[in-house]
């Protein structure tokens, strides 16, 4: 059997790092929004009445943190689910 050569393409592996908005503290004028990690690691919080604006204020208009995630994971090497979880924290 030959060796099998690549045609001079070079194949490399791209791992894609998903980060999750989970929101906590729901009460009748907002919830508390977080960008997490997948080591479940905060990266970023904030609160906000609504669901829709969590992404943008999170990040899509955050150009400064679009910049800082692409130092950190390189470019075009992250996402951001859009599926908020909602998380109950247990009193203790």
């Amino acid at each position: 059997m030959g060796n099998i050569k690549g045609g001079g393409i070079k194949m490399e592996t791209i791992v894609i790092t998903t980060l999750k908005i989970k929101k906590w503290n729901e009460n009748h004028t907002g919830a508390i929004y977080g960008l997490f990690d997948e080591n479940n690691t905060l990266l970023y919080s904030h609160y906000c009445s609504n669901d829709g604006f969590a992404m943008g204020d999170l990040i899509k208009d955050r150009p400064e943190r679009i910049e800082e995630l692409n130092n950190k994971y390189g470019v075009n090497n992250w996402e951001v689910d859009p599926n908020i979880i909602s998380i109950r924290l247990e009193e203790e």
